[in-house]
């Protein structure tokens, strides 16, 4: 296994009932190609500041299955300190990577929070959050009218929406990380001259996760398998109307995200596999 994924989810309200998730990847047909989840953990096991054991106990998981953690070659997850503290600790030759995702994810608050402060001075400006947020290629006819009439006004908004997008080609024009780190580095110098104090923030955090990000352009993971495998598992939720336990979620989740082979046969299907009426 070369690569591995991780996110996380709420199963109820409460924090006794988290859990956490991680999806492998690796370099043949494998799961990352299928998107199988491979490992679910109730985090209700762990004492609060502790998230760094998940990543030990995904480790043991591995081992206890046949599978090597020494083979994980890079990791891709979000920005917490506690899992970049687990990955250090628990698997120490493997990159850690952040992805466009969670990237752009965090230049999209920083735009929102702009969003926010002029709606207050100009509340005929509400009603275009989604603008800014999407991707100006998933644009309907209407939102690039709207974004024109917008884009005249010189908006604080429209100077982050362009910081915004700039940061989303670089991810998409860099080749690798020799290639990205002066395209990264001139985008985190004018990011820090501009006036909206939420923009120059977020440059500053990414700045502080700069190994990270270059290391995005060498492995090219995405998060993008585990927040597909994240919907199934709301989907889940809202088919049940919740679960009584933790452990009854996990045992479905494996079910409609795990790809698992080698089920018993359903005792309400006879042989000639149409379903038994009464």
């Amino acid at each position: 296994m070369g690569h591995r994924r991780r996110d996380e989810c709420v199963a109820n309200r409460g924090n006794r009932c988290l859990v956490d998730s991680v999806t492998l990847a690796a370099t043949g047909k494998t799961d990352e190609e299928t998107g199988k989840m491979v490992f679910y953990l109730d985090r209700n096991r762990l004492r609060e500041g502790r998230k760094a054991r998940v990543v030990a106990q995904f480790s043991d998981a591995l081992e206890a299955h046949g599978a090597c953690a020494g083979n994980s070659c890079a990791v891709c997850t979000d920005m917490s300190a506690s899992y970049q503290a687990g990955v250090c600790e628990h698997l120490p030759w493997a990159a850690i990577t952040f992805d466009e995702f969670h990237a752009i994810q965090l230049v999209n608050r920083a735009v929102d929070a702009v969003r926010r402060q002029e709606v207050k001075r100009a509340p005929e400006r509400r009603r275009t959050r989604y603008i800014w947020l999407q991707d100006k290629h998933a644009w309907s006819n209407r939102q690039k009218a709207r974004f024109a009439e917008l884009k005249r006004r010189n908006l604080k908004t429209h100077r982050g929406f362009r910081f915004q997008e700039t940061l989303r080609e670089l991810f998409h024009s860099a080749q690798s990380a020799v290639q990205a780190e002066p395209l990264l580095d001139r985008w985190y110098s004018w990011a820090r001259r501009c006036r909206p104090e939420p923009i120059k923030a977020v440059a500053k955090t990414l700045k502080k996760h700069w190994p990270g990000l270059l290391n995005a352009f060498d492995f090219r993971l995405t998060n993008g398998r585990v927040e597909a495998v994240t919907s199934l598992i709301q989907a889940a939720k809202v088919r049940a109307r919740g679960y009584g336990t933790t452990r009854h979620l996990i045992t479905i989740l494996y079910l409609v995200a795990g790809k698992l082979t080698r089920l018993p046969t359903s005792p309400f299907v006879v042989k000639s596999g149409l379903p038994i009426t009464t």
